[in-house]
């Protein structure tokens, strides 16, 4: 966090005019009934936050939105307005936030500390206060660093931490035991710390439940070949890059990535106005993964016209920062302008409370940070150290787009999906047959995994030990997520026998990764057609049978005063050989497309299934 944009050219002296009052009212530190707490005597309306280590990283997707469903109920106890004091969920951590006289806020952290007391028991939650909760939540969901987690997502699959990137699925099913043992593990003294801004309290009122300190969740390792191109749903301009940490020198490290991002981000957004003006922005920023990596993000809104003219421009733009290197003067015109911007930040009451709670969190984290600290650590900066990051920022990019085909790069295609050998048979689609290739489907589902194969692109595949998110509605709609991203909706009015299908799937995904989303849109089937309402094997037999008509109507077999007879036999069984028989071969020539193996699945902007 670094503050709002100042005007880089302000005078010196207006710059240093809040130094002498941040030194005289420096945060101090202390515990307070066992949680560490950070805290500045100011005047005026007193403000705190106390944050657990807990976040969306942490959640399993089954479970995704638990940490924002405890916030409200705890909130709506203490009786907060949601407006004036939201409860935050950011990737790694939770936090209620109190404002007002200092008696009204520590009479709020009380009602919190007293409901998380409560909760770790079950029978300590009330399941009407619970249900209310699951509505101002639900109401209140919106995802998490979008811009950040879209990108996590296409290196390294939708769990972990990028879980903020999809909706809060389990907000509906979460049940009070779930509820309870959350709490339990997270919201505990040991992993809680309380940023004061105002008169300090000398107690919580109601102690937090006892616990221990939760590390960061690790991330995983990714197959993904960098750089990569990955295909967007819509047009836009997503560039993610992964910079390492050493967590012995963590605080250097995190200070000179984020000033290696903005650098980044200052040569791309001047490449894109040199050629569009003030008509397109480049925004950017890092995001702190744990204690050895740093994502740093860059992102834009574009359309169709203008997206593959500015991905050409801001990747260019990197390539020739990372080979050039940086100009005169550019390192500490940035250095003196992000100094500048914690300063200011610092100095505003309105942002400074901000400030105070990450540091708080660095505190708790074992991480130490302060505006003074990254002030200095980022003055102190050499060009070789920026430089580094600028390498990584460029061999780790990943560039999200929508327009793919033809690649604009000779980039990788994002994270591959090993593929296994298909056994099981297949169950057809509505319609089975037919001139619209597009609508005809098979699924197979085995011990391995599933398979959608269609005709218009290639198989997708998903084992079952990959599977995890498995949503699903009462109407029989399963939606699998992999652990490499991979989709497959299965939708059950698209199968000709969509009992079938549903019972295989519900007895092969693994019951840790449901969860269950609601009613469904409960749609009629698709229509058959007179080819899926007969066996592929029938029209063979009837062509068959008309053939033998034929045969029958010839001259020797019958005598001449039947003559009449051949005549009908025979235009029965030319009209039921060439009618059956184009049956017949349009179903064997769609079966064996079906059973030809296709190539390996590639970028797509296709459905899921």
């Amino acid at each position: 966090m670094t503050g709002p944009q100042i005007d880089s050219g302000a005078p010196a002296a207006k710059r240093a005019v809040a130094a002498p009052a941040l030194r005289q009212n420096a945060a101090t530190r202390s515990t307070i009934d066992g949680v560490i707490v950070l805290a500045r005597s100011v005047g005026g309306t007193t403000r705190a936050s106390l944050s657990f280590r807990c976040g969306a990283a942490d959640e399993p997707l089954p479970q995704r939105g638990i940490s924002h469903l405890i916030g409200h109920a705890a909130s709506e106890a203490a009786g907060q307005d949601p407006a004036g004091c939201p409860v935050t969920v950011s990737a790694s951590s939770t936090t209620f936030h109190f404002t007002g006289n200092a008696l009204a806020v520590a009479n709020e952290i009380g009602a919190v500390c007293h409901w998380l007391g409560a909760a770790i028991h079950p029978t300590g939650i009330d399941e009407r206060a619970l249900d209310r909760a699951r509505a101002a939540a639900a109401a209140d969901q919106r995802q998490h660093a979008e811009e950040h987690t879209s990108a996590i997502a296409a290196r390294f699959g939708p769990a972990g931490w990028a879980g903020g990137d999809l909706t809060e699925i389990g907000l509906g099913e979460l049940d009070r035991a779930q509820v309870a043992a959350w709490v339990a593990r997270y919201f505990t003294r040991g992993n809680a710390v309380l940023a004061l801004s105002g008169t300090k309290a000398t107690t919580l009122r109601v102690p937090l439940p006892p616990g221990e300190y939760v590390d960061f969740p690790e991330l995983p390792h990714s197959a993904l070949q960098t750089p990569a191109l990955i295909a967007a749903a819509s047009p836009r301009l997503r560039v993610g890059a992964l910079l390492r940490t050493d967590p012995a020198t963590l605080d250097r490290d995190r200070a000179v990535a984020g000033l290696a991002t903005e650098i980044v981000r200052s040569r791309s957004a001047y490449a894109v106005g040199q050629r569009f003006g003030r008509e397109i922005s480049i925004a950017g920023g890092p995001m702190a993964l744990g204690r050895d990596h740093v994502h740093a993000a860059l992102w834009a809104e574009v359309n169709e016209r203008q997206e593959a003219k500015v991905a050409d421009l801001v990747v260019e733009a990197i390539d020739s920062l990372a080979g050039d290197g940086l100009v005169d003067g550019e390192l500490a015109a940035h250095t003196a302008r992000r100094a500048a911007r914690l300063s200011k930040a610092e100095a505003n009451p309105a942002s400074a409370h901000d400030l105070l709670t990450r540091q708080a969190l660095g505190a708790l984290n074992e991480s130490p940070w302060s505006p003074a600290l990254e002030r200095r650590l980022v003055q102190t900066a050499t060009a070789d150290q920026v430089g580094e990051y600028v390498k990584q920022f460029t061999s780790s990019m990943l560039l999200s787009m929508h327009e793919v085909a033809p690649p604009i790069r000779n980039w990788s295609g994002g994270l591959p999906a090993p593929r296994f050998e298909v056994t099981a048979p297949a169950h057809k689609s509505r319609p089975a047959y037919g001139r619209d290739r597009t609508a005809l489907a098979r699924l197979h589902s085995d011990r391995e995994g599933i398979t959608i194969r269609r005709l218009d692109r290639p198989d997708r595949q998903l084992r079952w030990s990959d599977v995890v998110l498995a949503e699903t509605w009462d109407d029989g709609r399963r939606r699998l997520t992999g652990a490499r991203g991979q989709r497959i909706d299965v939708r059950p009015y698209r199968w000709a026998e969509p009992d079938e299908v549903v019972r295989e799937i519900d007895a092969r995904i693994p019951p840790e990764t449901r969860a269950r989303i609601g009613a469904g849109d409960d749609r009629d089937p698709a229509p058959q057609t007179l080819l899926d309402r007969i066996d592929p094997r029938g029209w063979l037999a009837m062509a068959g049978a008309c053939a033998l008509l034929l045969l029958l109507a010839a001259p020797p077999l019958l005598p001449a005063s039947l003559s009449w007879v051949r005549w009908v036999l025979g235009a029965i069984g030319l009209v039921g050989l060439v009618v059956c028989g184009a049956f017949a071969l349009e179903t064997v020539r769609t079966e064996r497309r079906f059973g030809t193996t296709p190539p390996a699945e590639t970028l797509t902007k296709q459905p899921d299934s």
